[in-house]
C-alpha cells in the first residue's frame, strides 16, 4: 500500500508538471483506487490531460462524458 500512495505521489508531481505518461499512469490511480480515493472524476481529469497531448488510451472515451467534469 505504502509503495502505491508513493507512486501516486510522484505521478501527481510529474502529471502537474504536464507528463502525459504520468497524466495517463494517475488517472490509472484514481481509477482503480490506487494509492489515492477512487475517483473517476480525478482520474477522466487526468486521462483528459494525457489525452490532448496525444497519450490517449483506447476505450477511455467515457472521460469525456459530462458526468466526469
Amino acid at each position: 500500500k505504502k509503495n502505491k500512495e508513493t507512486a501516486a505521489y510522484y505521478f501527481k508531481i510529474a502529471a502537474d508538471l504536464n507528463d502525459p505518461d504520468a497524466q495517463n499512469d494517475l488517472g490509472h490511480c484514481y481509477y482503480h483506487g490506487h494509492g489515492v480515493k477512487k475517483d473517476l472524476k480525478m482520474a477522466a481529469k487526468y486521462y483528459r490531460m494525457a489525452d490532448k497531448q496525444g497519450q490517449g488510451i483506447m476505450g477511455n472515451s467515457w472521460i469525456w462524458k459530462s458526468k466526469y467534469d
